[in-house]
């Protein structure tokens, strides 16, 4: 009997969650939401949107693309409504592909009534309503994840496409999730990750989409979760909603909370915007939350002071942005992080890491690398770790140097800081192998960024002396 009862009640609850589920799915295009993707089934490409909304609003996603400075609703149209509370909405200046789509994302919660598609100022495909299948809000990890089954794995990398997630929508209307910011805490065996934002991924019902994980590893110390073996299931990840307070200069830190005081202060790091050293170190694996939460924060703000710094910095991956903007956050990152779990990352394990990847790369020992390898590989090491400490300063989570650069005192090459050295070294290259180049147009040359030709140009004018 008692087994039967058990049954029953299983079979009940069972019941009740697809319910819950169902009424969820169905109800929720009716619901003022503030984000919904659009999706484009017309069957052909359009570079027109119109939208009529229950509620007046205006969009605020609004994507300034850095290569041509124009900025675009969702990131796709230049054209679109900026003032006031209009309830039409017409979007236009940008080009959505037949099966693609458009978030936006509103000022205030609205609902579409309804949308359609034109080109050329001609409708194409129908004219949509609020339960239409390609019509999804948002939904944010926080809201998802104890709804919809998801299986995340992992790439075996360290940088950038950390994992994939595999996330089902076992409902009966499209739906769009995100995924990140998060923290994926270890294994105990593997590294832990900081996961960035990922765009809106259209899920239609029934359907399973994989999700590619951007992040960045937390733990310079462990191995990666190998290509294809489980990530830590999603309920344990910690959303940047789940964040708990960061700690802060003067503020009392209790026992519980897993900080523990660092004798020797060592590592650099400060605590979270500040200059002021940072005295507490915390076991990660014991305490997710709280480390995951500082970890967050730091990732966000050495992102953000890279992207500040980016052109006048200068490393040998100089040539290729992607690439440097990845390699410096990382290891800017784990130099703070192994400084809150009381171990310290120096210029020494970088070099070692460098020396043995070279070796590798050349098919050799690593005591066979030359003395005159060496030290060409310990220049780019130095340029390296200088570009580290600047963004890590400059992101206000590890400690920078005190002295000020006195301009007047450069007098040579020589002189300069050594991550705008090979700046110089392209400017002056430039100036003599083609004598007509202006100074401005050698600047261009060694700079990317504006504010650091203003920086450097006086200076740079007067080593080379002309």
């Amino acid at each position: 009997m008692k087994a039967r009862t058990f049954f029953s009640r299983t079979m009940i609850l069972a019941f009740l969650l697809a319910a819950l589920c169902s009424s969820f799915a169905s109800a929720q295009n009716n619901q003022n939401k503030r984000n919904w993707t659009f999706t484009n089934g017309a069957g052909r490409a359009a570079n027109d949107l119109h939208i009529e909304l229950a509620v007046g609003t205006v969009p605020v996603n609004i994507v300034t693309n850095p290569a041509d400075g124009i900025r675009r609703a969702g990131g796709v149209f230049s054209e679109f409504p900026e003032a006031g509370s209009p309830s039409h909405h017409d979007y236009a200046g940008g080009t959505v592909a037949a099966g693609g789509s458009v978030t936006l994302q509103f000022k205030e919660n609205t609902r579409p009534r309804r949308w359609w598609w034109t080109w050329n100022g001609e409708r194409i495909g129908d004219i949509q309503g609020p339960n239409s299948r390609d019509l999804a809000y948002v939904l944010p990890m926080e809201e998802w994840r104890d709804m919809l089954p998801a299986r995340p794995a992992g790439s075996g990398r360290t940088t950038g496409r950390i994992g994939v997630l595999s996330v089902t929508n076992t409902t009966d209307q499209p739906l769009a999730v995100t995924v990140g910011p998060c923290f994926i805490p270890s294994d105990k065996k593997h590294q832990s990750y900081v996961v960035t934002e990922s765009a809106p991924v259209p899920i239609a019902a029934g359907e399973t989409a994989s999700i590619p994980l951007q992040g960045y590893c937390a733990d310079i110390f462990t191995s990666p979760v190998p290509a294809g073996a489980p990530l830590p299931p999603v309920s344990e990840w910690i959303t940047a909603g789940e964040s708990l307070p960061l700690p802060t200069p003067g503020g009392a830190l209790a026992p519980e909370s897993g900080w523990k005081p660092n004798p020797n202060n060592t590592g650099g790091a400060t605590f979270p915007g500040t200059d002021i050293p940072f005295p507490y170190t915390i076991d990660s694996h014991k305490h997710p939350a709280a480390f995951g939460s500082i970890a967050m924060d730091a990732l966000d703000r050495i992102s953000s002071a890279y992207d500040e710094l980016q052109g006048s910095i200068q490393t040998p991956f100089s040539g290729n942005p992607e690439k440097e903007r990845e390699t410096v956050i990382q290891q800017t990152f784990w130099i703070y992080t192994a400084s809150l779990t009381g171990r310290d990352y120096k210029v020494e394990d970088f070099a070692r890491n460098a020396y043995a990847q070279f070796a590798s790369a050349a098919g050799k020992d690593e005591e066979d690398v030359s003395e005159e390898e060496k030290e060409k590989l310990q220049d780019g090491v130095d340029l390296f770790w200088s570009s580290f400490q600047a963004t890590g300063a400059e992101a206000k989570v590890l400690a920078g140097e005190d002295k000020e650069i006195d301009y007047d005192d450069i007098e040579k090459a020589e002189d300069l800081p050594k991550p705008i050295r090979p700046a110089y070294d392209r400017y002056a290259a430039e100036r003599a192998l083609n004598p007509k180049m202006t100074h401005e147009e050698a600047m261009k040359k060694a700079f990317s960024s504006k504010e650091a030709r203003n920086k450097w140009s006086d200076t740079f004018r007067k080593i080379y002396g002309k």
